[in-house]
């Protein structure tokens, strides 16, 4: 298995200048071409995997906010507009998850997954998430939970 890196660089402006029907938009020739809007938010959500992800979490957060505003400015020459606040995730930053998310490497094999979701410890510790499973992401992670729940409960049920 790998693990990957995404971010999200979220920001909230002072009013909409995006037509409000737009769901995403993509910014040719960009440093964070794609984003998702939230309007009724007045916010925008650019989110950046691998490459471009290390390099942003190695940057200062104003340069990143002034690259992605150089951008903005550019795709919407003529819609004045104040950005409030803004928040950028750094997952690989983080002392807890160090990173966004698993993939299949080339030597993955189902038996991967059932030694990561096996007990250990003498039945002391358990492991959740989407690198106990073979089945998704956020809903392997949430279900992979509720699988080790259920085991604790059971145990304590026992004694």
């Amino acid at each position: 298995m790998g693990f990957g890196d995404t971010d999200k660089i979220i920001l909230q402006f002072n009013k909409v200048f995006w037509d409000p029907s737009f769901t995403t938009f993509f910014i040719a020739g960009a440093s964070f071409p794609f984003a998702v809007c939230a309007p009724k938010k007045r916010s925008l959500v650019f989110m950046i995997g691998g490459t471009r992800a290390r390099r942003m979490e190695a940057s200062k957060d104003e340069d990143t906010i002034t690259t992605i505003l150089h951008d903005l400015r550019r795709a919407f020459p003529n819609h004045a507009f104040q950005l409030e606040r803004y928040r950028i995730s750094r997952w690989t930053q983080g002392p807890y998850a160090c990173g966004s998310y698993f993939y299949y490497a080339l030597n993955t094999s189902l038996e991967t997954f059932e030694t990561l979701a096996r007990e250990c410890c003498h039945n002391q510790m358990f492991w959740a998430g989407e690198h106990t499973s073979s089945g998704g992401s956020v809903h392997t992670a949430f279900a992979t939970g509720q699988r080790e729940a259920k085991k604790i409960l059971q145990r304590l049920k026992a004694t």
